[in-house]
């Protein structure tokens, strides 16, 4: 893919504007000790302003529309329907074998690990004999 460099599309007067309202958010009115309403500018004076800077010049690179690449490539890229629907339902399985909750999420560590494929498994899919036959 081509690269180039490209301006910063950036609006100097919505930064200026921004920059104005916290300047004004940051002068508050205060109660002196003698009961005097006074007008406080020093707050946040003694902190260091911590700000982020841009660089004016970006390198761009295009990302082509999904028709430009080529059949081959396009089916390595990107799931069909079935793949899709298929997906689903396997997180779904997952996702109801956690109880609907992000903290039990299975982590590597903790799912099997196909002997022939080398895929990790999420336990849910993984059939356990629970019963033993007494002999």
């Amino acid at each position: 893919m081509p690269r180039f460099n490209e301006p910063l599309q950036y609006n100097h007067d919505e930064e200026r504007r921004r920059e104005e309202r916290s300047q004004s958010r940051q002068s508050s009115l205060s109660v002196a000790a003698d009961g005097n309403i006074m007008a406080s500018t020093a707050v946040g004076k003694n902190r260091p302003r911590r700000q982020v800077n841009f660089q004016e010049s970006v390198t761009v690179v295009p990302i082509p529309l999904r028709s430009d690449y080529s059949s081959i490539v396009r089916c390595k890229m990107f799931t069909n329907r079935v793949e899709m629907c298929e997906n689903i339902e396997r997180n779904l399985i997952e996702y109801t074998a956690e109880n609907g909750d992000w903290r039990n999420t299975c982590l590597e560590e903790e799912m099997f690990k196909c002997g022939v494929t080398g895929e990790l498994v999420h336990p849910a899919h993984v059939v356990t004999n629970q019963y033993a036959l007494a002999e």
